[in-house]
């Protein structure tokens, strides 16, 4: 239900029907008292402005967020090449 509830967030036509549908998440979170939903309810108050940013523009940051992540896999791996024409 936890899921299916935040998926409705994204979902929403507009900015206002948005925050009304975060907090009937939050609600729902603080209710359910489950370890796994309190840890994302966590996440997604941190991560608050950029999904009300969502709704204004419509514009997500998913693809650049995954392309950060991969930048940061490649600098970790290649921290430990001391030599680079092995």
């Amino acid at each position: 239900m936890g899921k299916e509830l935040l998926c409705e967030v994204y979902e929403a036509p507009n900015l206002e029907q948005a925050r009304w549908r975060l907090v009937h998440f939050c609600e729902y979170v603080a209710e359910a008292e489950v370890a796994e939903l309190t840890r994302l309810a966590t996440t997604v108050s941190g991560w608050k402005r950029e999904i009300f940013d969502f709704h204004v523009t419509r514009i997500s940051r998913g693809p650049v967020e995954a392309n950060n992540l991969v930048t940061e896999k490649i600098r970790r791996i290649a921290h430990k090449m001391w030599n680079f024409e092995n």
